[in-house]
């Protein structure tokens, strides 16, 4: 591959065959100024290695603080070593860069810095970009007066919070405006006023005055295309050990991500991580500390840190609030264990229950959901039951077929239709199509030939029920109304009425098998109607026509 680079000196400008003309005192005065054009030839796979995306990272880790009323902290330098090591063997890329500030060099000022590099550096939306932070959290008043979470910085002043540190939120937003789908900020600090955190005797005496539970909020608000990762719940202590020579959360992600692939599928994913950690950091601190999340990615590309997707995960199902981890899942009778971790289970049609141990008469859910492959499942997600929608693109024959002289209106209609399943919590489904179909065509017209054209409009409305035969088929069984258009115009001014119009409303009763699964969430299938065709009728040149008595269709469909 060649690319062209038309420069002038440093700056890249060409000035090339430019004339100037002046005229000085009726004196004309041309200056011709001639830049070389300069050939870079560049090797394909350089430039494609420039555009593929990378892993940016900014690991943040403090022990020792300018102000010692702020207590040293023993293993937040290790933190950041352990985690720079394991991006380093894995999957490590050339074009991949990491900022470390430790220390002396973790100033709120140089954080503040090191986030416009990564702003800069982020050039696409595929790239990973991560940020963690290992030290003290605290809660100090900002301008506001609302009670504000802060990262504490090396220079972070004991008294001067909220002018020296730096704010949750306010990196929250940082990292929100980055050009990334991609991005996690990973906290392994707490605002709970014990562990990993300190609070001034104010905050401590407002929060112990304040009525109701001033904790029992999540951590952060997320936006949209970002994970907030947190090495503690809402008003739980963050850690450290001297058993694991670094913070709890932090020790167990990486663990996490080394070794815990928890859909099968060959890679580790930060969410997966995240939640062997969370489940390994309460059991380690019976309980005193539970790691939180807040996720909302766009589209289903997960945040990719060892290993290569070599093979369609297994569905898994998961607990997204802490009153959910005792559930026992259950699949088609057979009891998976409690939501403690994600369980990957089977795909297709399954009977799914979730049953609390206190109560396991009155399963909290129990129906039958079809799980799809690579594609992860929270409890309030199937306690909401959310319609399921895909969009299909059809091929119908037409249900009628007209004779006009030479001209035989039949075949096939192409349409569109929208499909939503499970509605209402249940295994029927709602459908609206559309087909539309144009046919050209010549008759003879008092011996002249004449140009006809034929428009067929179907507008089908139908509900369905669904069931699966097997673990990739589903059957649909359905009735609804089709509202047919007929519409003929033929070209001879000779002709009293050249345009006619014949329409009809008509019941139908069908049968639908989709193949499932075939691409990621894409399937086909094929179908069939009936009509009752005996007494309803199409007229066209006062010549009536009976609908057919079978219909077939051609389908493939996107979930989504």
């Amino acid at each position: 591959m060649r690319v062209v680079s038309l420069c002038r000196s440093s700056n890249k400008l060409l000035l090339a065959s430019t004339l100037i003309a002046v005229s000085l005192g009726g004196m004309p005065l041309a200056l011709a100024v001639v830049k070389q054009v300069q050939e870079i030839k560049l090797k394909s796979q350089n430039v494609d290695r420039a555009f593929q995306p990378r892993r940016l990272a900014l690991l943040v880790g403090v022990n020792e603080f300018a102000d010692e009323r702020f207590r040293a902290l023993n293993y937040a330098l290790k933190d950041v070593d352990d985690f720079q090591g394991f991006l380093t063997a894995h999957n490590a890329r050339t074009q991949d860069e990491v900022i470390i500030l430790k220390g002396e060099q973790a100033t709120s000022s140089a954080v503040l810095k090191a986030l416009d590099e990564l702003e800069k550096r982020n050039t696409s939306e595929n790239d990973i970009v991560l940020v963690y932070f290992s030290t003290h959290g605290t809660l100090a008043f900002a301008d506001s007066r609302q009670l504000s979470r802060y990262a504490v910085m090396q220079d972070s002043q004991f008294d001067r919070v909220d002018q020296t540190a730096l704010s949750i939120d306010f990196l929250q937003n940082r990292l929100g405006r980055l050009l990334s789908k991609r991005k996690a900020m990973i906290l392994a600090l707490c605002h709970s006023g014990t562990g990993k955190s300190q609070l001034p005797s104010d905050i401590q005496s407002q929060i112990s005055s304040m009525k109701g539970e001033f904790f029992a909020q999540p951590i952060h608000e997320v936006s949209s295309a970002m994970m907030v990762l947190s090495a503690s719940g809402w008003g739980q202590p963050a850690r450290e050990d001297k058993l694991l020579s670094n913070d709890i959360y932090t020790h167990f992600l990486i663990d996490g991500l080394k070794n815990h692939d928890s859909n099968r599928d060959g890679a580790v994913s930060l969410f997966e991580a995240h939640e062997y950690a969370r489940s390994r950091t309460y059991d380690f601190t019976r309980g005193q500390q539970t790691p939180s999340a807040l996720i909302n990615l766009e589209g289903s590309d997960p945040i990719i840190l060892n290993g290569v997707i070599k093979r369609r995960g297994q569905p898994l199902v998961f607990a997204d609030s802490d009153r959910f981890r005792d559930l026992q899942l259950q699949i088609d009778g057979e009891t998976k264990g409690s939501l403690w971790q994600p369980r990957s289970v089977r795909s297709g049609p399954v009977r799914l229950a979730l049953v609390d141990p206190k109560d396991p008469g009155t399963p909290l859910i129990d129906h039958q959901v079809y799980l799809q492959e690579n594609k992860s499942y929270s409890v309030s997600t199937l306690m909401a039951r959310q319609p399921g929608y895909a969009m299909e693109v059809l091929a119908y024959q037409l249900p009628v077929s007209l004779n006009s002289q030479d001209h035989r209106l039949g075949g096939i209609a192409p349409g569109l239709s929208l499909r939503a399943s499970e509605i209402l919590g249940s295994r029927f489904d709602a459908q609206i199509a559309y087909f539309h179909s144009t046919h050209r065509s010549e008759t003879k017209v008092d011996f002249d030939n004449a140009a006809v054209v034929t428009t067929t409009t179907i507008i089908r409305l139908r509900n369905g029920y669904s069931f699966y035969p097997a673990r990739k088929l589903s059957l649909n069984l359905n009735a609804g109304v089709e509202a047919l258009t007929i519409e003929r115009e033929i070209d001879n001014p000779s002709l009293e009425h050249p345009q006619q119009t014949a329409s009809l409303i008509y019941p139908t009763l069908g049968s639908d098998l989709r193949w499932l699964d075939v691409f990621k969430t894409l399937y086909v299938g094929a179908g069939i109607n009936t009509f009752p065709s005996r007494n309803l009728l199409v007229r066209m040149d006062d010549e009536p026509r009976a609908l057919n008595w079978l219909s077939a269709s051609l389908m493939t469909g996107l979930i989504f």
